[in-house]
């Protein structure tokens, strides 16, 4: 994975999609022709505009379509364009069911790793609004963007949460953690969760929110109650995006499907052989 994927991730994800395997095997862009469709609002016009799909229904024609093919990987794992159809669905199942409602604000401050597209999917797959975040900002910085973005659930992992150790203990933030992280080395030491359950155990401080802790594998590898709802319009918001605050405090910027897709679709074309 390319190591801008944290500032980028939406646009990475949004490339994603139009991804189409060749005869020979070589990964190339779908073309796209708007047939001198312009930019109006932010939505592409032009005969061909309704060519760009909703995330969902894309992940499902290269599960069917690629099946097998490594989608994305990282240091430790990979994962295929099937096992990235059905982990999101699952994931964004299980956050259904613990709550998260269409247009709830969710944080996701992983680095460059797997897990971060597979939950800003998953997220979109909910109905939710992915806020990501930079790990590489300070804890300060973090708090005032959950704050402002008003997110009710956290997805991170334990390298994350053991140098920011009060970001769990905000109340009503439910966290999911995934293990590891950028600067895991393999090492054998308990995960955030484990210790967080051991805690409890000793009667001791749960050293979570009232949300609790839970583990990102349990919620992408085991089936839901609750189905993903898959819903999420094209032009519903699907992120809320922060600058870099480089002329000032960051601001979010709302982000829908079709946003991030459109200049995809428009840019990127090559001919499909």
């Amino acid at each position: 994975m390319p190591a801008s994927l944290v500032s980028m991730l939406p646009t990475r994800i949004a490339i994603f999609p139009l991804v189409r395997s060749s005869p020979g095997g070589n990964l190339v862009h779908r073309a796209v022709v708007l047939n001198g469709g312009s930019s109006q609002g932010g939505h592409a016009v032009g005969r061909h505009a309704d060519i760009v799909e909703p995330l969902p229904e894309l992940l499902g024609h290269h599960a069917r379509r690629l099946g097998d093919k490594v989608c994305f990987e990282d240091r430790f794992r990979r994962v295929t364009y099937r096992e990235l159809e059905r982990r999101t669905a699952r994931l964004a199942g299980h956050l259904a069911g613990l709550g998260v409602v269409r247009g709830d604000r969710v944080a996701v401050l992983l680095g460059n790793r797997v897990e971060a597209v597979e939950s800003l999917l998953a997220i979109t797959r909910a109905s939710g609004v992915g806020v990501p975040l930079d790990p590489g900002n300070s804890e300060e910085e973090l708090t005032r963007l959950l704050d402002d973005s008003g997110a009710r659930m956290l997805i991170t992992d334990d390298a994350c949460l053991m140098r920011r150790r009060t970001l769990p203990l905000r109340p009503g933030l439910t966290v999911v953690v995934a293990e590891g992280g950028a600067e895991d080395e393999a090492g054998d030491s308990a995960s955030y969760a484990d210790r967080v359950d051991e805690a409890d155990g000793d009667g001791g401080a749960a050293g979570a929110g009232a949300g609790g802790v839970l583990r990102f594998e349990e919620l992408a590898g085991t089936e839901p109650r609750t189905p993903a709802r898959d819903d999420l319009a094209l032009d519903e918001v699907a992120w809320l995006l922060y600058t870099s605050g480089s002329s000032g405090a960051p601001k979010g910027v709302l982000s829908s499907q079709r946003n991030r897709l459109s200049p995809v679709a428009t840019g990127l074309a090559i001919p499909e052989r």
